[in-house]
């Protein structure tokens, strides 16, 4: 601290301050050296910064300055060193009582330092990554090598090859494992925040001309006791809340779009293995005819017999997984270490053969909760339905190996499902898929990046993936767009991909956890919900649609003008069951 004179300032911006950067000198020096280098135990280290910042004056900001010095020095002590918790609490509270404050702002300056403190920790937490040992060039028409190889042409790869090759006529290489079309199990249904993706493709608009999809204007909800509101949420929310499609079609038509726009689309081409080469910077990503089908290559769309049987290999700059739930790229990679976490079903209903009047409705079966059931409309004509079945993980008496079951059991004697499909409904054989959910901890690596299912893009209390993965698709191609630019493909730059989704839908996912484990504990939350939707109409109809589509953060209902009313109304439900055993 010697040397240190008073800041070139006046000082009535705070008196202490030559004092307090004394202080924070001298405890940097503290932690830095001692600490770090072990020259001290962990208690001897607390006992000295409680020496250093004990001493008189300064006032409250003066204080809180010191304070919060201590609160990101604890942080580190915690993270880094790891004391005891008695010699942390008793650091803290030993500190505060040697300061010369009312007590009232004691409490406000230890405030103030635990807000500090737990700041530290969180950044602290994060590692840091290795920046670019080289720079490198992007792929010319000339090059042997792509600037992006994507493995899956769903969705989230797709978007993410649209928005490459559109924005930044990069050379983008697109693997897809079947040949078009083919389908993909799930719910159908578009939510809205899919649909500016599908525009931009020029999808949406085909699609809807055709009368391939069917907008959910008119839907609601059934609670697990039987409460129920259908109603017209498209006209107070403006827009249509999802659009039923089919996967199948529209999958195919996003991946034509894609290719128009200039990705090398190769059909019917099993990735089988990648592999890097930190000399060259380049993935060589290992491929063979898709075994499931016609053993024969499949190139933009056309199969040649009698072209070789044998492995091929492309080499590209950054390789992104975009191969699904199970995602065996990512997986033998070690990105990915866990196996997918919910599992879903669904059952196409021939159209007139069924009873639904409305769009889509989703269906809260008491013994699925967490998870659910919906029905919703595919396609404008034939009146089509997909039902879905998703096993979401909080209820401990449901695994994903009981959805053959419950997927039959709900469609044949749950009162609410059996009479919106009636009697005579033909439902084709149940199909599943596996559901990968709330992201996963590490979506990137350096020339690496995951994306849509693959990376864990389901929100984990609905289950809706396509959105986020479209989402995903198109925060991966700004920063493989950001790293072609400059030449640096390192973990870093790779890193800033994992921010952006996590600052976009990301941080909504523990939200979604906590929903999905009060809705098990607590079915009361969704009786109170409906109810409180037959109380204010349409208008709260589609409040709900939107955050359960992740149009709006779950957070939503923490809003007072959300929270109260359905405070109320959870007592008001309970009161009615407990006492009548009804929630009408």
């Amino acid at each position: 601290g010697d040397g240190l004179g008073p800041p070139q300032f006046p000082s009535r911006r705070c008196e202490a301050w030559p004092d307090c950067r004394r202080f924070l000198v001298e405890i940097c020096w503290v932690f830095h050296v001692r600490s770090r280098l072990c020259i001290m135990s962990n208690y001897e280290v607390t006992q000295d910064l409680k020496l250093h910042a004990a001493g008189s004056g300064g006032g409250f900001f003066g204080t809180v300055i010191k304070l919060s010095v201590f609160g990101v020095v604890s942080a580190c002590l915690y993270h880094f060193v790891t004391p005891k918790s008695g010699d942390f609490l008793a650091f803290g509270t030993s500190l505060v009582s040697a300061v010369s404050l009312p007590f009232a702002l004691k409490v406000a300056a230890f405030i103030v330092s635990c807000y500090v403190g737990y700041f530290a920790v969180f950044n602290l937490s994060k590692p840091s990554y290795e920046g670019p040992s080289k720079l490198y060039k992007r792929a010319t028409a000339d090059d042997d090598f792509f600037d992006v190889a994507i493995v899956g042409a769903g969705p989230s790869g797709c978007t993410t090859a649209f928005y490459l090759v559109r924005d930044l006529k990069a050379k983008v290489l697109l693997l897809e494992k079947k040949k078009f079309p083919r389908d993909k199990y799930c719910g159908d249904a578009v939510p809205a925040t899919a649909h500016p993706h599908l525009k931009a493709m020029g999808v949406l608009d085909e699609i809807l001309n055709e009368r391939k999809g069917h907008p959910a204007d008119n839907g609601g909800m059934i609670s697990p006791s039987g409460l129920s509101f259908i109603g017209r949420s498209a006209d107070q929310v403006g827009k249509h809340v999802v659009i039923g499609i089919r996967r199948k079609i529209m999958d195919e038509k996003v991946a034509r779009a894609t290719q128009k726009a200039g990705a090398d689309l190769r059909e019917n081409h099993e990735v089988v293995g990648a592999k890097f080469d930190k000399e060259t910077g380049l993935w060589t990503v290992e491929v063979k005819p898709f075994s499931g089908e016609d053993k024969e290559w499949a190139v933009d769309g056309t199969s040649d017999k009698n072209e070789s049987q044998e492995i091929k290999t492309f080499k590209a700059r950054v390789l992104v997984c975009a191969d699904g739930a199970t995602s065996t790229l990512a997986r033998s990679l070690g990105v990915v270490t866990t196996p997918p976490d919910g599992v879903c079903s669904r059952a196409y209903v021939e159209g007139d053969s069924h009873n639904f009047k409305a769009d889509g409705v989703v269906f809260y079966p008491k013994k699925l909760l967490p998870g659910y059931c919906s029905v919703f409309r595919v396609g404008a004509d034939k009146h089509d339905l997909s039902f879905c079945c998703y096993i979401i993980p909080g209820n401990p008496k449901v695994t994903n190996d009981d959805l053959p079951a419950m997927h039959h059991d709900i469609v044949k004697n749950d009162p609410f499902v059996s009479r919106a499909l009636g009697p005579n409904a033909k439902m084709e054989r149940m199909k599943a898929a596996s559901l990968r959910l709330g992201g996963v901890p590490k979506s990137f690596g350096p020339h690496l990046i995951l994306t849509g299912d693959a990376a864990g893009f389901i929100d984990p209390l609905t289950g809706e993936g396509i959105h986020l993965a479209m989402m995903g698709g198109k925060l991966a191609a700004d920063r493989i767009a950001a790293a072609i630019e400059s030449g640096d493909y390192s973990e870093r730059m790779m890193s800033k991909y994992q921010d952006a989704w996590m600052d976009q839908f990301g941080n909504d996912f523990k939200w979604s956890y906590k929903g999905a484990r009060m809705l098990y504990r607590f079915p009361l939350f969704l009786d109170a919900s409906c109810a409180m939707i037959q109380k204010k109409g349409p208008a709260m109809l589609g409040e709900w649609a939107q955050v359960m589509t992740c149009q709006k953060p779950k957070s939503y209902f923490l809003k007072p003008s959300i929270a109260i009313p359905l405070g109320l109304e959870v007592i008001s439900q309970c009161f009615k069951q407990a006492i009548f055993g009804t929630a009408k």
